[in-house]
């Protein structure tokens, strides 16, 4: 009998110790995307003939290259728009020789970057923000006093910066 008082006591103990409480934990997942910009190598963009069939600077002449691969993440990224007028090429290297009056050798023009349905010209660098794929254009060709441009190839360019800023 003593066994069995035993038993019931040791089964009574199992039955009337509390169920242990499940436990849990909640685990924060982080991690980070660094701020980017990101240009493909750039194309040619060309104003073909700078001129009408006079000699006379056709001012309204443009063109413009597009670069769908062109993209930046950070909210607060930044574009810069800087160029390098067209000068008249010799032998592939400008021609640093004073051309004869009345012509000139070198024919401006304003460069501009077109990213989503706003313009950029400055050269100082202005927020754009996140973006993807952006236009470059060559517009408004000049001369000094309105000069004729002397014949033949001319090079310039336009250089695009974009600044990654989170």
């Amino acid at each position: 009998m003593k066994k069995m008082l035993l038993a019931a006591a040791a089964a009574s103990a199992v039955l009337a110790t509390p169920a242990m409480a499940a436990e849990t934990a909640t685990y924060d997942v982080t991690g980070s995307v660094a701020a980017v910009c990101a240009v493909s190598t750039g194309s040619a963009v060309s104003f073909s003939s700078l001129t009408d069939n006079t000699g006379v600077l056709n001012a309204t002449t443009t063109d413009e290259a597009t670069d769908a691969a062109a993209y930046c993440n950070g909210s607060a990224s930044t574009v810069k728009v800087e160029h390098v007028a067209l000068k008249r090429q010799v032998n592939n290297a400008d021609d640093t020789a004073a051309p004869p009056s009345p012509f000139v050798n070198q024919v401006d023009f304003t460069p501009v970057v077109t990213i989503g349905s706003t313009t950029y010209s400055s050269s100082t660098a202005t927020l754009v923000g996140a973006f993807s794929g952006l236009k470059v254009k060559a517009i408004t060709p000049t001369t000094t006093g309105n000069a004729k441009p002397l014949a033949g190839s001319y090079k310039g360019s336009i250089t695009v910066t974009l600044s990654p800023v989170a």
